[in-house]
């Protein structure tokens, strides 16, 4: 499984290397993506006046399915035999990831799986009225927007926090929890009910659908004369028999939850998942203003086009920084107010105030020095391998900090290291401690780097993508190196030793970029 999607990966980038693509070609390729789009909202999938194909892009044409990637592979003049290869490849990674009971369910779990979801009792939510909701669908969000909950906790402002089910596992529920001023409702607290019963007819009636249309849905995903479904089958038939019904149901749970709660303003930190985009285009639908807090760098590259959020939904956008800021401004036509505020997670960069004995926790000597190893799902182990061996050279121990989606079993069998998650540690306390940070793109390089951590970006074995080169080039710009051997490592590991201060250029007012954002949110209601 993990071979094809790398072997896809790697061919994908091919047809992606931005070198290689003209703006003419880019454009092209744009231009068809959209046609395929319009023409599958021209097929009238509604509800509530809502196009199911509005909600749906993101996935159809970015990371999930990745259509826009054979697009590509179709539009522009490249060899016969590496397209059929790639086409090939993108056809047995349809079918591994949607065309098997098993990974159906993975693919669903990125969002919230209502198809195979077991009931469970919930407390009845009683009508209230609280004006600032925020959507939280990724334990990553949970992070970006828990600073603005303490700012309003502190303000004694009430807030309403919808969640899925799982984030009883992220690790932050305990803290959310204990909050005077906020309510939490799961999503699946309302799928019950009529919603449940209407749910599981418009699995039945999109099955019919998809059979009855199927002949003029291969007409639309093509280029030229060539089909694209005959190699996206899986994922098209998986799109029109989940995705579809499970958006309508969370279009109707948003729906009750906010004639419930009736908030003024809904806040959310990306919006590129389709129960996201359910959540704010019925929040549009009614009226109710949108915010979004982006919590990490963006990249417009071909790959990532479709999978940096739906933008005109919301009515502001807090971002990074001024780069960040015009990048949107650019190349996107959205009317939204952009604010480069920064990142609210920020404000615990300085925060002194909770940092307790962190080396006492983790068992660790006054003295002893130390490296903190970010993971991320897509970086091979031999990169984090190789670190730990030259780390131990230096005489540096390693703590790696596994990704919020990865789970801890995928590093037992490394020696000499320890291995923490959210759970365990609280990541920026690790970090002001710690030696160095190493990691392959993880916007912790970024937060490390500000804080005066040093930051290294190593990937002698790459897992090479655009959006990737993109990040990486986007850091070296603010100082952050990279790093692609073990001799470049080992040197670079041998100053950061002698390198580390406080960083005089970065943010350095607690509560600054939180409070700016709160701010912003209550001047709207």
């Amino acid at each position: 499984m993990k071979l094809i999607s790398t072997l896809r990966t790697k061919l994908k980038y091919a047809f992606l290397d931005e070198s290689k693509i003209d703006r003419g070609e880019r454009e092209k390729i744009l231009i068809i993506c959209e046609n395929i789009l319009k023409q599958l909202k021209d097929l009238n999938i509604k509800f509530k006046g809502i196009n199911l194909f509005d909600i749906m892009r993101g996935r159809l044409m970015g990371h999930n399915i990745n259509m826009s990637s054979a697009v590509i592979a179709l539009s522009l003049n490249k060899n016969w035999f590496k397209r059929k290869i790639f086409l090939l490849l993108f056809y047995l990674n349809c079918f591994l990831h949607y065309g098997t009971n098993k990974y159906k369910q993975n693919r669903d779990n990125y969002e919230i799986n209502l198809i195979d979801y077991k009931s469970q009792k919930f407390e009845d939510c009683k009508q209230e009225k609280i004006d600032i909701a925020f959507e939280c669908s990724d334990p990553s969000y949970i992070k970006t927007l828990i600073e603005i909950f303490e700012g309003l906790e502190e303000r004694k402002k009430k807030f309403l926090i919808i969640l899925p089910k799982k984030a009883e596992f992220w690790g932050a529920i305990d803290k959310l929890k204990s909050y005077k001023h906020s309510s939490i409702v799961f999503i699946e607290q309302f799928f019950e009910g009529q919603i449940k019963d209407e749910f599981y007819e418009d699995i039945k009636k999109f099955k019919k659908i998809y059979r009855k249309k199927y002949g003029e849905i291969r007409k639309i995903i093509s280029v030229g004369s060539q089909s694209i479904l005959p190699y996206a089958r899986c994922a098209v038939k998986h799109t029109f028999t989940r995705f579809i019904p499970q958006s309508i149901a969370y279009l109707k749970i948003a729906e009750k939850i906010f004639d419930t709660y009736q908030p003024k303003i809904l806040i959310g930190a990306k919006l590129r998942r389709y129960v996201e985009n359910s959540f704010f285009y019925m929040a549009k639908k009614q009226n109710i203003k949108s915010m979004c807090v982006f919590p990490f760098p963006m990249t417009f590259d071909l790959e990532s086009h479709y999978d940096q959020g739906v933008f005109h939904l919301f009515d502001k956008i807090f971002v990074l920084d001024a780069s960040q800021k015009h990048l949107i401004e650019t190349l996107t036509e959205t009317k939204s107010e952009i604010y480069a505020y920064g990142n609210p997670q920020w404000d615990k960069l300085f925060d002194d105030s909770k940092k307790g004995d962190i080396r006492a926790k983790l068992n660790l000597e006054v003295a002893e020095k130390f490296i903190v190893i970010a993971t991320q799902p897509t970086w091979p182990i031999k990169n984090v391998k190789n670190i730990i061996k030259i780390a131990s050279s230096l005489k540096l121990k390693s703590i790696i900090k596994i990704h919020p989606r990865e789970k801890k079993k995928s590093y037992e069998t490394l020696k000499n290291v320890m291995i923490m998650n959210d759970k365990d540690v609280e990541l920026y306390y690790l970090l002001k401690e710690a030696n160095a940070l190493i990691t392959s793109h993880s916007t912790v390089a970024l937060e490390a780097h500000l804080m005066g951590t040093p930051a290294i970006l190593y990937n002698e074995y790459f897992f090479k993508t655009p959006a990737i080169e993109h990040m990486m080039k986007n850091f070296k710009e603010k100082g952050i190196i990279s790093m692609y051997n073990k001799k470049e490592l080992k040197t670079g590991l041998r100053l950061s030793l002698e390198k580390k201060q406080k960083n005089t250029h970065c943010i350095n007012n607690h509560k600054k970029i939180s409070c700016k954002i709160i701010e912003t949110i209550l001047s709207a209601i």
